[in-house]
């Protein structure tokens, strides 16, 4: 085998690997959380987009998070409590500061499908097909072909 096509079938395994393998996830409540009545909402880091669509800032820790829920949503100035009870569940409860009470039992939230979320990785086959370039323009066309018998 010539160098080229070992360095084709070698990336195109690459790329095969990465195409099927399952989403890697970290031990954090960072992500996107869906409730069984399909309110979403998505934490990172301190940042907060609520189930209401506000977009806010919490008390974060790696496991945990809460946050006041803004006016004009539902509850609002409730203080809102999540911690993670495995990589793909938290539990979340309400409660309101002028009574200082939670839920009696805890909201369960899952990890949104993240399928509509990936990119599209390209196929070998379409990979292959293109025209041998030397320098890529982030916009992904050549930018630099190589002159005849350079490869």
């Amino acid at each position: 085998m010539d160098r080229s096509a070992v360095l084709a079938s070698v990336f195109g395994a690459t790329v095969l690997a990465v195409a099927f393998a399952g989403p890697a996830r970290a031990d954090a409540i960072d992500g996107t959380w869906c409730a069984a009545d399909g309110r979403i909402m998505e934490i990172h880091g301190p940042a907060i987009t609520t189930p209401g669509g506000t977009e806010t800032i919490g008390d974060y820790s790696r496991h945990a998070f809460a946050y006041e829920v803004p006016d004009g949503e539902t509850a609002a100035g409730a203080t809102v409590r999540m911690v993670l009870a495995s990589e793909d569940i938290i539990h979340l409860t309400v409660g309101h500061p002028k009574f200082g009470a939670q839920a009696a039992d805890p909201e369960v939230w899952q990890r949104c499908d993240t399928v509509s979320r990936l990119q599209v990785i390209p196929s070998v086959s379409m990979l292959m097909s293109r025209p041998q370039c030397l320098q890529w323009t982030a916009s992904g066309s050549c930018s630099v072909r190589p002159q005849s018998g350079q490869v």
